[in-house]
């Protein structure tokens, strides 16, 4: 597991305005959600959609690191596909990707842990009491519990039965969640936790509800921007009379002083738009995201950034090849590391 860089309390700042549409009819590629986090190398940019999960240097205007997903889980099962929460409570936001691989990153790209295959449910709760999130993986008839970066808790298969959907929840009061699933015989539910399983009948049943998970991006999605026309200051004089607006397919930059627009770009659709001082300025940019598309658009009305953000287009790259890894070091020919 890679080594933490602390980067401060990390949070969505209240200088940062996020403004999601709706994504209940999105294509795979559309950027609905935009999210952008302080670190110690300046803002990053996140861009997330059905297919993953981009990173996008604010500072640089150039894409950092990409992961993909794929939506798929068992029928009945709801899901936040990618949450954006304090993970392992140590005042950082985390990245949760509850797709195939199932993932958690930490918000400068850096990966925690990975599930290849998935889990076909995949629920974060604190099931050891101390104040961190654990993973709960459903797979079949199996539950395997994790800490957040992988460390085996334990795992329960459920014999002679076939389980249905399985609801989280502190049942018993302890602190811990509990996990409660149907099973096929109708009216009967398991309750699973460390110590094994123990069958019930539906009026035993806690009557158990999804978690509803603390993720930025639903919260403002309500705002839909899209919808009409939203105010800003761009320009950092103090006064909000900068305005963003769709106007068919292009997106629109107008001021008070030029209402004719200071900036218009085609964009196809656009879905998502987040603005924030991303570059370190002192003066906000507008960020849009559009169909596997992110633009990066200056107070000036300048176009910073036109970007693929669609994980499937794009692949890794490293300036540093890997010739050795050992449980002590890590060994590589490059520059940098000759050099350093």
């Amino acid at each position: 597991m890679p080594t933490k860089k602390q980067f401060g309390v990390l949070a969505v700042l209240a200088t940062c305005l996020l403004l999601a549409a709706s994504v209940s009819a999105q294509s795979k590629t559309a950027v609905t959600e935009l999210h952008a986090f302080d670190g110690e190398n300046g803002k990053m940019i996140v861009a997330v959609s059905a297919s993953g999960v981009t990173f996008v240097n604010g500072k640089e205007g150039k894409t950092f690191r990409a992961f993909k997903t794929n939506r798929s889980h068992m029928k009945g099962a709801t899901t936040d596909w990618i949450v954006v929460r304090d993970v392992d409570s140590n005042g950082t936001v985390d990245i949760v990707g509850a797709g195939k691989p199932a993932f958690i990153i930490q918000s400068d790209g850096a990966p925690v842990y990975s599930l290849p295959k998935g889990c076909g449910q995949f629920h974060l709760a604190d099931f050891a009491a101390d104040s961190a999130a654990d993973i709960a993986c459903r797979d079949g008839n199996t539950i395997k519990m994790m800490t957040y970066n992988g460390q085996k808790l334990w795992e329960y298969k459920v014999a002679g039965m076939t389980l249905g959907v399985c609801q989280f929840g502190d049942v018993n009061g302890d602190l811990k969640a509990d996990i409660e699933c149907e099973v096929a015989r109708k009216g009967t539910f398991v309750r699973i936790g460390g110590d094994g399983a123990e069958l019930g009948r539906d009026y035993d049943s806690a009557q158990l509800e999804p978690a509803d998970d603390d993720n930025p991006g639903n919260e403002a999605a309500m705002a839909n921007f899209l919808k009409g026309k939203e105010t800003f200051d761009l320009d950092g004089d103090g006064t909000a009379e900068e305005w963003v607006k769709m106007d068919g397919s292009a997106i629109v930059v107008s001021s008070k002083s030029k209402p004719k627009g200071i900036a218009r770009f085609d964009i196809g659709k656009a879905h998502s738009v987040l603005v924030d001082d991303v570059n370190g300025d002192g003066k906000n940019e507008v960020v849009v995201g559009g169909e596997g598309r992110l633009l990066i658009i200056d107070s000036e009305g300048k176009l910073v950034a036109d970007l693929v953000v669609d994980p499937g287009k794009l692949k890794r790259e490293t300036d540093v090849r890997i010739d050795q890894v050992n449980a002590q070091s890590l060994k590589d020919s490059s520059v940098e590391a000759v050099t350093a």
